[in-house]
């Protein structure tokens, strides 16, 4: 058996997972022999559905579920991955998020003659907001894992500037976009359809969170702005993730169980954006969102933070209602001005979609990457 290219990640949910439901059909649609190898220990909810569908499409699969995220299953993971490598002889290995480059960059070091290692890392993990540990830590090993990497594939603007800030080597910077299927907004339900299915009460104005429950994405911050905003606003935080309890521990401090909701993980939540009246993203540091571009394509009004991943298009700008990334009071300011414009919010939230639709597509983002995955290697 021989591969064209040979995917790898640990983050089995959220954007990476969202980023290989997409490129991965698509790749294949255009003739390349793709593999599919999935470590670790977060698979999210629906992710080994989505492993079968790419078996179905002729995509190779191997998976190894682990018990932890513990740093020493890369060990056995990179033994794998040898073993994958040897099995079904791929020309170019893309690591996707940082667990998957660790392990594809040192467990194929040796083996860098043969084929080509390529890396995204979908956002560096080196924002003040984290534990200085943990961006000591990945700053040290992307400086160390550097050498074995014949190419960063980043999706979105802002990793090129965090990677030179790391000091990585920039004649191996690739820019592939994140980016949606043209016919991604055809695919949107109604509003009062979206509402019924999502069991959403008439008259109730909902701000929705559509994305993880990690400490990346800021939620604090938004449940902390619940006690600025009108009481017949909901907010409702869709998805699952470590920082759930916490969260919830913070909605009974503040008092705002009856006004802040968690919605659980929905699989087909991108088809039902239109049921609410502002989408939030309040993360502290992105590579390039999907519920970013998702809620683009379904002409919600949007309120974001004002981290530069956020305004991945200078005509973004003038589209979302942007806020100081951690600030409560700027967050409720910026729903406050939202809610009460409603037709100017509309029409920025149009403006968005035409944005997408013309410089965010998948069709761009696959043409670089078969470009990419073509240099220096000999396709089967």
């Amino acid at each position: 058996m021989e591969l064209d290219v040979l995917h790898v990640t640990e983050a089995c949910g959220g954007g990476v997972r969202r980023h290989l439901q997409l490129i991965l059909p698509a790749l294949m649609a255009r003739g390349l022999r793709c593999g599919l190898f999935a470590f670790g220990s977060r698979l999210e909810a629906g992710f080994l559905d989505d492993l079968e569908d790419f078996r179905q499409q002729g995509c190779q699969v191997k998976i190894l579920q682990q018990n932890s995220n513990a740093l020493f299953n890369c060990w056995e993971a990179m033994r794998q991955l040898r073993e994958l490598v040897k099995e079904w002889k791929p020309g170019v290995v893309h690591a996707h998020a940082f667990q998957a480059g660790v392990v594809v960059r040192m467990g194929l070091r040796k083996q860098k003659d043969s084929l080509r290692i390529l890396y995204s890392p979908h956002a560096f993990a080196i924002h003040p907001a984290l534990p200085w540990w943990k961006r000591t830590f990945d700053a040290f090993t992307e400086r160390l894992l550097d050498k074995w990497t014949d190419g960063f594939v980043f999706v979105g603007q802002s990793e090129v500037r965090e990677a030179l800030e790391l000091g990585l080597l920039h004649d191996h910077f690739h820019l592939a976009q994140n980016g949606l299927p043209m016919d991604f907004s055809d695919h949107i339900a109604a509003r009062d359809d979206a509402r019924k299915e999502l069991g959403l009460e008439e008259g109730i104005r909902v701000v929705a969170a559509p994305c993880r429950l990690e400490r990346q994405k800021g939620l604090e911050c938004l449940v902390e702005s619940a006690t600025r905003l009108p009481k017949d606003v909901q907010i409702i935080l869709y998805g699952e993730g470590s920082e759930r309890d916490r969260l919830a521990r913070l909605i009974r401090r503040l008092g705002v169980e009856q006004r802040v909701h968690f919605g659980g993980q929905v699989n087909n939540l991108r088809h039902l954006l239109r049921a609410f009246d502002v989408i939030v993203l309040p993360s502290w540091y992105e590579g390039l969102s999907y519920a970013l571009l998702e809620a683009c394509g379904a002409a919600v009004p949007i309120v974001a933070s004002d981290i530069p991943a956020n305004v991945a298009n200078p005509k973004l700008r003038d589209c979302l209602g942007l806020f100081r990334a951690g600030d409560s009071d700027s967050l409720a300011l910026a729903i406050h001005a939202t809610l009460d414009h409603p037709g100017e919010a509309e029409n920025c939230a149009k403006n968005a979609c035409s944005i997408l639709h013309s410089q965010f597509t998948l069709a761009a983002q696959i043409k670089k990457l078969i470009w990419l995955y073509r240099q220096g290697a000999t396709f089967h």
